[in-house]
């Protein structure tokens, strides 16, 4: 059987059919799925002219390392959208995805004295995006933000949110969290690993009711972001590592420490299990650093000394149980 591409032809010939009909047999429940290319577009939601919008961030980048110590970005990606309180993506404001080589010459003061090409980020363009931003989203913000605030240091100062990390994608029936594995549960596919793309794919995917639940997957990332949390580092408890490893703790390799990152409401629950499983044995008096993560500190690769207090586990025990732990 052909498939005529013109989806408005009146051949009655059953040789024949049009697009929009294998569309409409594909697309019925039951042996077949289709997929659809991922296409930009900038109107996602019709709201009312007075409903108030906050601005967010989609961003990606691809960098020459998996270690922003010994790396750095060669291709930033960013789209500004508008969002309303509720987690509806309205509209997109702008785009921009940039190519940047470390070790090119830095370009002349007057482009037109020299006609070679000099590939570097567009620093007033990105400041300009950020400009009213509330939330900036990546789909592994744990990545990308060192990277990012590397060459951007005013990223430091954003709330940040994480699509992988804030949505719990197994309970929404998706056994995978991956950006390409997600465009696939929601129908489209794109060309993945490319800045720009996978920030088309973040947008969209932001932008579509999370399964199983009555809200859209941004909202979910936003109610992840406001939840108070805090980073516990075990100190000196190198001999507990692996019972630390078990439990969800990793290792910070610049602060030579097991650290867990866990919802400020459980704090108490988490000292005790510390006392109980990890310095039970230990002679002296063992200290914890609490550190709080607000959104504006999460996912960012260095320990907030003005965010954090050191103390005897003791005391925090003493505090908790007195409701004054944080």
């Amino acid at each position: 059987m052909k498939i005529n591409s013109n989806s408005n032809s009146n051949s009655n010939s059953n040789s024949h059919i049009t697009i929009a009909q294998a569309l409409a047999v594909l697309g019925q429940p039951g042996n077949f799925r289709i997929q659809q290319r991922l296409l930009p577009h900038d109107v996602f939601t019709q709201v009312a002219s007075d409903t108030p919008v906050l601005r967010g961030v989609a961003l990606d980048c691809e960098t020459t390392s998996t270690n922003h110590h010994a790396g750095w970005m060669r291709q930033l990606g960013m789209i500004l959208f508008e969002y309303t309180a509720d987690g509806q993506v309205v509209r997109v404001l702008d785009r921009y995805c940039g190519h940047e080589d470390v070790n090119a010459p830095l370009p002349p003061v007057d482009p037109s004295l020299c006609g070679r090409h000099y590939r570097y980020f567009d620093e007033k363009r990105v400041a300009a995006m950020l400009d009213g931003v509330s939330l900036v989203i990546a789909h592994n913000a744990a990545f990308d933000r060192p990277f990012v605030e590397d060459r951007f240091p005013r990223f430091r100062s954003l709330a940040w949110g994480c699509s992988y990390q804030d949505v719990d994608w197994r309970q929404a029936g998706i056994s995978c969290g991956k950006l390409e594995h997600l465009a696939t549960c929601f129908d489209f596919f794109y060309d993945a690993h490319r800045a720009d793309q996978d920030c088309l794919a973040l947008l969209e995917i932001l932008s579509r009711p999370l399964p199983h639940h009555s809200h859209t997957v941004l909202k979910a990332v936003m109610d992840h972001v406001n939840i108070p949390r805090v980073r516990v580092w075990a100190n000196n408890a190198r001999d507990s590592s692996r019972c630390l490893s078990l439990h969800g703790y990793k290792w910070g390799p610049n602060s030579k420490c097991s650290y867990t990152i866990i919802p400020a409401a459980q704090l108490t629950d988490e000292l005790v299990w510390l006392q109980q499983h990890v310095y039970q044995y230990q002679g002296g008096a063992p200290t914890i650093t609490i550190e709080s993560l607000p959104p504006q500190v999460r996912f960012a690769d260095r320990r907030y000394q003005s965010h954090s207090r050191t103390q005897y586990l003791r005391d925090l025990l003493h505090e908790a149980n007195h409701g004054q732990a944080c």
